[in-house]
């Protein structure tokens, strides 16, 4: 059995700009309100630039990386989808498996490959959400600072954390950590919604193709809630 490595601060740092700048591509979308929009939607914003922050990961050869879009009664949200060049998915699948689309996204190999992988999948598709898809709000904390940063952000548009729950949340230390094993590589990050709080996760990540993700473990470390229900 191996033992759990941190990633340095340095790096930790520079993750955080990572998460950053694939926020910043991701402002640039917008809400569709028809097939049209849908469709000036799916030309605009292109995911391949997300390949341009996550360097150590890539769409396998011979397939598209886009999305599709779901308007339903109470939100509406894309589906990410990687599929053989000239051979669309079914549409009407997609949702029931909507992690699918990792099977065709490989990876270096290296710890860090591992890392960008599930800020793909935690935040790869939060982009132009419609009303209740808005809870799909999990960020990715990687240093101390963008502990502050949320616990100042959500008091301003929501409810403050109480003085002891704020306390707690600045001892927290979100470095990201590694174990390699035989098959697999776990990783534990520290992750925050402002409908559950800071939340420390594991996941197991197999070390070969399709590098299947299983969540193993889920820790709450401090509570918050903003007081909006959708």
């Amino acid at each position: 059995m191996g033992k759990f490595n941190k990633l340095s601060k340095e790096k930790a740092k520079s993750y955080q700009q990572k998460v950053r700048s694939i926020k910043k591509l991701q402002e640039k979308s917008f809400i569709p309100s028809s097939k049209e929009e849908i469709k000036k939607l799916k030309e605009e914003f292109n995911l391949q630039n997300y390949f341009n922050i996550l360097d150590k990961i890539w769409v396998e050869e011979g397939y598209k990386f886009s999305f599709e879009y779901y308007k339903e009664h109470l939100g509406s949200e894309p589906i990410l989808v990687t599929y053989p060049e000239g051979n669309p998915p079914d549409n009407e699948s997609l949702k029931l498996n909507s992690d699918k689309y990792l099977e065709h996204i490989q990876l270096d190999g290296t710890p860090e490959s591992y890392l960008q992988y599930i800020i793909l999948k935690i935040i790869g598709g939060q982009f132009a959400l419609g009303w209740h898809a808005n809870y799909n709000d999990t960020e990715i904390i990687f240093t101390s600072k963008n502990v502050s940063e949320i616990i100042n952000n959500v008091a301003k548009k929501y409810n403050s954390f109480e003085p002891e729950a704020k306390e707690k949340a600045l001892t927290i230390d979100p470095l990201p950590e590694f174990k390699i094993e035989k098959n697999h590589v776990s990783l534990k990050i520290t992750l925050f919604s402002k409908w559950g709080g800071f939340i420390k996760k594991t996941y197991h990540i197999e070390s070969t193709p399709p590098n299947k993700i299983e969540e193993i473990g889920k820790r709450t470390l401090v509570e918050y809630h903003c007081g909006i229900n959708y």
